[in-house]
């Protein structure tokens, strides 16, 4: 598990809103009905699937809070060494920043890819240094292994 730095999820609970959580039988694009005004209500006792997540924001050192998932407009999710997953807030336009960092990714030797609920197919921004088909099959393995959207 990759150590989470002092980032605090504040106000951001998009991962708790976007994301299904079949223990609890929360579908994707539901807030979870354990959020209260403190976050949490059952934070002791989450679910691991939700104990084990860790958004890139509160990986990453000397972030801007602008890049806040809630305030940027995308929760990016570091899969492996190779990909960066972005989920678009569907209630929120991506700010610039948010576009940016995508951008920020690709130099740091990641490839990104991007998710719209409001559209039919991923985005695909593939480093450089990556096959693109191979990052394709590295993705759908992961979607297939972990059953998400």
């Amino acid at each position: 598990m990759v150590k989470i730095n002092e980032n605090k999820c504040g106000e951001c609970t998009l991962c708790c809103t976007h994301y299904p959580i079949e223990e609890l039988n929360k579908p994707a694009n539901v807030a979870c009905y354990n959020l209260c005004s403190t976050g949490c209500s059952i934070y002791d006792t989450r679910p691991k699937v939700c104990s084990d997540y860790e958004c890139a924001w509160r990986q990453e050192e000397k972030v801007t809070i602008e890049l806040r998932p809630d305030k940027s407009g995308i929760m990016f999710t570091k899969l492996d060494e190779q990909i960066m997953y972005g989920l678009v807030d569907p209630l929120n336009t991506p700010t610039n920043l948010g576009k940016q960092q995508i951008h920020e990714f690709l130099k740091q030797g990641y490839s990104v890819v991007m998710f719209d609920y409001n559209k039919p197919n991923y985005g695909f921004f593939i480093s450089p240094t990556h096959d693109e088909i191979d990052i394709r099959n590295l993705f759908n393995e992961y979607i297939i292994k972990h059953n998400k959207r």
